[in-house]
């Protein structure tokens, strides 16, 4: 079943800003999240994906004490900034 409601990946992004997908390479959902970055891009959407290795589902929670999720939490604030409209 190719249903939106089940994975984003059947989703429509037709008008999606650009996307920043962040996982671990330890992550249950890493090929999905793979596979939702290669459809955003085949949808023309502009998509930075950035795999951490060793890291495991959620990291970025552990900002601040983890200097990897410190930087990704920094590399999604400057992400969403550089995207707002002034």
């Amino acid at each position: 079943m190719r249903n939106p409601l089940l994975s984003p990946v059947f989703g429509n992004f037709q008008g999606l800003p650009p996307l920043l997908i962040q996982v671990g390479s330890q992550e249950i959902l890493l090929n999905d999240a793979e596979r939702l970055a290669r459809a955003a891009r085949e949808a023309g959407v502009q998509t930075q994906f950035e795999v951490f290795n060793s890291l495991w589902h959620v990291f970025q929670v552990h900002s601040g004490q983890l200097d990897r999720a410190t930087a990704a939490v920094q590399t999604a604030g400057e992400h969403i900034r550089g995207h707002l409209a002034d």
